[in-house]
């Protein structure tokens, strides 16, 4: 079976879909303030860029083209 034709039980897609659109706000919302020091944030920059990689597939995964279409 194709791994995109298996389809999750509807409470567990959308407390997946809850969980990835959380982990967007926390990363969009963990470093504010630290702009004023670019290099604070430095090192987890990998990091986040991962996250981001990493949340947009799993959005695509449960059929959703990207976060603003998830958050709708």
């Amino acid at each position: 079976m194709n791994p995109t034709e298996a389809k999750l039980p509807p409470y567990t897609e959308k407390a997946v879909k809850k969980l990835i659109l959380e982990l967007y706000r926390f990363q969009n919302t963990a470093w504010e303030g630290v702009d004023d020091d670019p290099l604070s944030s430095a090192p987890f920059d990998s990091v986040w860029i991962k996250a981001d990689i990493l949340l947009t597939q799993s959005l695509e995964l449960l059929g959703f083209d990207g976060v603003e279409e998830a958050s709708a």
